[in-house]
């Protein structure tokens, strides 16, 4: 509703969006490697496909399914310049399960495996560019007849693609980003749109206006948990947010490029200053501009027109992908607003900014959120041995290294496990083994249900690095483990890998079916920001950026069939339930001992509750006899009433005896979790 109400504004005002977002498609194209596993003594490429898309100026890769061990990695090449990205399990969530752009038509995908290890990546599509289209006289908005633009390079500014903007780094504490808010496109798998990554060095494009991209070292996932933005009117258009570090560099765009834009604080009043703005426009080819340089940086200056409030004038030249560039007052590396709307012509006019004396934004900067709050780490945590699935009531152990970004071992001011048994936080200092490496003891316990825990290292900045890591770093995300003896397992599934599950979805169901991956939703929109396991994937309903909630009917995730013949035998299960407060919509989950013939109902969740992972466990014996043909089902169900609702699945174990000490059994019948 914002985008259309802000176009309809737009509209009346006779000015046109400054962007020009690449010309894509999305191409079918099937690889699966399978789980591979490495069964070699040294670590090495186990699978190897050439991706190609004849005659494409460009391939960027998305992968469908990627589970990958601990050390495995994802090795990506271009067959036309050689140009190389390497995803390991962090970046490529940071990514989005994406590559970086590849130019040329052709890429080669490698998977590389340490020995005992076993993976899989597999690929259903790719997008790949186009010839755009020819440049019309509503979005140039040249101020003349001529178009006086240069080629530049600001190592300040840079291109967000696929949606066709411009950004540019300001110097708040982290090093992140200014730009306009209808750049900040979040329309799942939109291929006009797409607000995705940042690219400095924008070589030269094609003859005939295509793009060509920068190498991957100067490409950056946008972190979407730090985005704020508005779009309403001119004068209110403008989005601030961050980028995580290079995945080959492990450099911030900062620490890359150097330098950024000074914000004027108050802005400066226009007077006869001068005002530049360099930005990745495009162009068609007239008055003496070849149509390589369409989408590459290049820069023009004027005067100022006018200040009205928020919005700022100038008889600047830009076209469509100048959106979102800084308007800097020439000689004083400061920026007073950000460049959002065409309105010259060739008879005269003038091109329109948001200033930076924008209430909402000033903000916004002055409360960041995400990366741009945390900032990137300047260290990073490898696990280097394997956390046991459950912990032994005497206490278990794991190594990690922390290094810093050259793979080095990092200079920190402490180390510590935190764990809870159930009466709060409690800190032990990890053991140095030497170099990089620690280990960190979780003790004995007594009578406790689960234990959680996390890594917590200050580094010799103080800035905090948690372990399992997220996109903002949180503290929140923990791993959480059973704590007993033995447990003996008739079915487990953390949702890495395809165990036989089902997805049965109402006729009138327009979105949000259950889907197996990593999260994508970064918390957004009753999302759940991460999977609760820290194994990286569950069961999640509409899996996507932006509204992809359950809408009009139910969508059934249902197991496999199981084998619950013990007396004994307990489930357990973790689930997440966003509601917006405003609904009569319910999540249910049901059990069958029939295979699936009836159901019957264990629990209802209305909305009211809090979106947050919530663990549950009941013995089931409580609810249906105790059979070989033992199934269980969520069901969340949209009752068309507007509301937002998602649904995530994770950790799904059932268990046919638990040996331990008679005064503390590990599991209660129908205990709410999560167990403590």
């Amino acid at each position: 509703m914002r985008l259309i109400v802000f176009v309809m504004v737009l509209m009346l005002f006779s000015n046109t969006y400054a962007q020009s977002p690449l010309q894509t498609k999305l191409v079918e194209f099937q690889i699966d490697s399978g789980l591979a596993r490495n069964t070699n003594t040294e670590r090495g490429v186990i699978y190897e496909k050439i991706i190609r898309v004849e005659k494409a100026p460009w391939i960027r890769i998305h992968f469908s399914t990627a589970e990958m061990g601990q050390s495995t990695e994802i090795k990506m090449t271009s067959l036309l310049d050689g140009a190389v990205q390497i995803h390991n399990s962090e970046t490529l969530q940071e990514w989005r399960n994406t590559s970086a752009y590849f130019n040329g038509d052709a890429v080669k995908v490698e998977l590389i495996v340490s020995p005992g290890e076993s993976s899989r990546i597999k690929v259903n599509e790719v997008s790949v560019g186009k010839e755009p289209l020819a440049q019309t006289d509503e979005n140039r908005s040249i101020c003349g007849v001529d178009d006086d633009r240069i080629l530049s390079n600001d190592v300040r500014t840079a291109k967000i693609v696929p949606i066709g903007c411009t950004a540019w780094l300001i110097d708040d504490a982290q090093g992140c980003f200014l730009t306009a808010g209808h750049c900040v496109d979040l329309t799942p798998n939109s291929l006009a749109g797409g607000f995705s990554v940042i690219e400095f060095d924008v070589p030269l494009s094609n003859p005939n206006g295509s793009s060509n991209h920068a190498a991957p070292e100067n490409q950056y996932a946008i972190d979407f948990s730090s985005v704020q933005w508005d779009q309403t009117v001119i004068g209110n258009d403008w989005a601030y947010f961050g980028a995580f570090p290079n995945s080959m560099t492990q450099l911030t765009p900062l620490e890359a490029q150097g330098s950024s834009f000074i914000l004027a604080d108050p802005p400066l009043v226009p007077g006869k200053e001068t005002i530049r703005i360099s930005g990745h426009g495009s162009v068609d080819g007239s008055n003496s501009t070849p149509r390589e340089w369409s989408g590459v940086q290049t820069t023009h200056t004027g005067p100022i027109s006018s200040i009205n409030g928020t919005v700022l004038r100038y008889e600047v030249d830009t076209t469509g992908g100048d959106s979102g560039s800084a308007v800097e007052v020439e000689g004083t590396g400061t920026s007073i607003g950000i460049h959002t709307n065409a309105g010259c012509s060739s008879t005269g006019g003038s091109n329109q900014a948001t200033s930076l004396a924008n209430v909402a934004l000033q903000n916004a900067l002055a409360n960041p959120i995400g990366i741009c709050l945390n900032g990137a780490p300047q260290i990073r945590i490898e696990q280097v041995t394997p956390i046991a699935d459950d912990i032994p009531s005497a206490g278990s152990s794991f190594e990690i290294d922390v290094l810093d970004r050259d793979g080095l071992p990092a200079s920190i001011n402490s180390a510590n496990l935190i764990y809870d048994y159930g009466d709060g936080d409690v800190a032990v200092p990890l053991v140095s083994l030497g170099e990089a490496r620690y280990q960190a003891n979780l003790p004995a316990s007594e009578c406790v249900f689960s234990a959680e825990f996390k890594i917590e290292v200050e580094s010799a900045t103080t800035a905090i690095i948690n372990y399992p890591f997220t996109a903002n770093n949180s503290a929140d995300r923990r791993f959480y483990r059973r704590v007993g003896d033995v447990f003996n397992d008739t079915f487990r599934d953390n949702f890495e890998t395809d165990k036989g599950w089902t997805v049965d979805n109402d006729p009138s169901l327009t979105a949000g079916a259950w889907e197996r991956g990593v999260p994508l939703g970064h918390g957004r929109r009753q999302d759940p920001p991460w999977d609760i396991d820290a194994s990286g994937s569950a069961f999640l309903t509409g899996n996507d950026i932006g509204n992809t909630d359950v809408d009009n009917g139910a969508t059934r995730l249902v197991s496999p069939v199981l084998d619950a013949t013990s007396v004994n035998s307990h489930i357990s299960y973790w689930r997440w339930w966003g509601d917006n407060g405003t609904s009569d919509d319910e999540f249910v989950v049901e059990v069958s001992d029939d295979a699936g013939a009836s159901w019957v109902t264990v629990e209802t969740v209305s909305n009211g509750v809090a979106a947050e992972w919530v663990q549950k466990q009941f013995k089931v014996s409580r609810f249906v006899s105790n059979t070989n043909q033992f199934q269980i089902r969520f069901i969340a169900n949209d009752t068309n009433d507007g509301s937002i609702i998602e649904a995530g699945i994770d950790d799904v174990i059932l268990v046919s005896e638990i040996i331990g000490d008679a005064l503390c059994p590990i599991f209660k019948d129908g205990f709410e979790g999560p167990i403590k």
